[in-house]
């Protein structure tokens, strides 16, 4: 991203998102650990977790877009 001219503090930004985003969005490692340790059911936990995670990154998405709509200079197009 930097290679391409992104703004550093939005480029970290996503990166640290998404990288957020693994641990919640199915399949999980985290959830089968979690799901060990509470003695819970892994789908119970999946399908628990899909929709909040989905939620999640629609809206990152969404703000990223919005933002290289608004700054094209944050987020110029890819060549």
């Amino acid at each position: 991203m930097a290679r391409y001219g992104y703004d550093p503090s939005l480029s970290t930004g996503v990166i640290c998102a998404s990288g957020t985003l693994g641990q919640i969005v199915p399949p999980s490692v985290v959830l089968v650990v979690l799901a060990d340790q509470l003695q819970l059911s892994v789908g119970d936990l999946f399908v628990g977790a899909l929709i909040p995670g989905l939620l999640l990154a629609g809206s990152y998405a969404v703000y990223v877009l919005v933002i290289a709509f608004l700054k094209p200079s944050l987020a110029p197009a890819i060549p």
